[in-house]
């Protein structure tokens, strides 16, 4: 075991870095391009490494990308924007909604539609108390929790599904930016001193943010002809074995 140590320490010594994997000039533009910038997911990966290593190691278009730890889709969406079908799975339901919202490509029209259709329902919505988890009055003020109310129905009123579940990971991003945990914080932290932002105004801001990136990622798709290269995310745990 120490002389097969000292032969790995050695082969290590020799070995120099590659420019062509750095990615140190790589932009937050680029980092957050297309539909990266969704929703915020802890340890996620630069873009750029993924679509390097298919490149690299699936240079056939037929060969279908696997991330059996899907997270929040980076590797989906590359996979997709390179022609390649791919398949993600992930113990997690969120990931699951963020990656089939950021690898489902939707006619900006369609959004913009629905935009003006989800403000009809939030602006109909009744003022009603609904029956939550005890814990949720530790994170959110009541005013935030009264209007919180009000998009997620409203968005529940959207019938086309795709849409609807667009707007849910518009919602679920929004929900930390609505909260009392310490933005800068990926733990469970409150910070005492921060200052409420109106949940209707913070989810529009973010919910165009998407519509843009749509938009760019959309007519991407089109211009290449991968508009409906398959990209399917699953629920599961990839611990164990399941047919």
């Amino acid at each position: 075991m120490e002389l097969l140590s000292r032969t790995i320490t050695k082969d290590f010594l020799h070995l120099f870095p590659r420019e062509e994997w750095s990615f140190r000039s790589a932009l937050r533009s680029q980092t957050m391009a297309f539909t990266h910038d969704y929703h915020r997911y802890p340890a996620k990966f630069i873009p750029q490494i993924v679509s390097k290593l298919i490149r690299e190691y699936a240079p056939n278009r037929t060969q279908v990308v696997l991330d059996p730890f899907g997270g929040c889709g980076t590797t989906l969406v590359e996979a997709k924007l390179l022609g390649h079908r791919s398949i993600g799975f992930d113990i997690n339901p969120i990931a699951k909604l963020i990656t089939q919202t950021k690898t489902t490509p939707i006619n900006p029209n369609t959004l913009t539609n629905h935009r003006s259709i989800f403000l009809d329902y939030y602006n109909c919505a009744p003022s009603t108390s609904y029956k939550h988890h005890p814990r949720i009055d530790y994170w959110f003020d009541e005013q935030s929790i009264a209007e919180l109310d009000k998009i997620y129905f409203a968005i529940k009123e959207i019938k086309n599904h795709n849409v609807r579940r667009f707007f849910l990971c518009a919602f679920s991003h929004n929900l930390k930016n609505c909260s009392r945990w310490l933005m800068k914080s990926i733990k469970p932290t409150i910070d005492k001193n921060k200052v409420m932002p109106d949940p209707k105004k913070s989810f529009l801001r973010h919910l165009d943010s998407m519509i843009k990136k749509n938009y760019q990622f959309y007519c991407r798709l089109e211009l290449l002809g991968y508009r409906d290269v398959v990209a399917s995310m699953y629920r599961k745990d990839s611990t164990k074995m399941w047919i």
